[in-house]
């Protein structure tokens, strides 16, 4: 918003929160960029030998 302390009130507030709530962003990626993404997951790694440290 274009308010500024100490004019900034509780109304402007909530506008300010719906404003940043409407925004599409996910990690850095806009919806357009979700779309054209594709990732290959890799399949069939090994574990290493000691497990207690693989999900860390």
């Amino acid at each position: 918003t274009k308010v500024y302390w100490p004019a900034f009130t509780r109304h402007d507030f909530e506008v300010a929160l719906a404003n940043y709530q409407s925004r599409q962003r996910r990690f850095g990626l806009v919806e357009a960029d979700e779309k054209d993404k594709s990732v290959a997951l890799p399949t069939g790694l090994p574990l290493p030998a000691d497990k207690s440290d693989a999900l860390c």
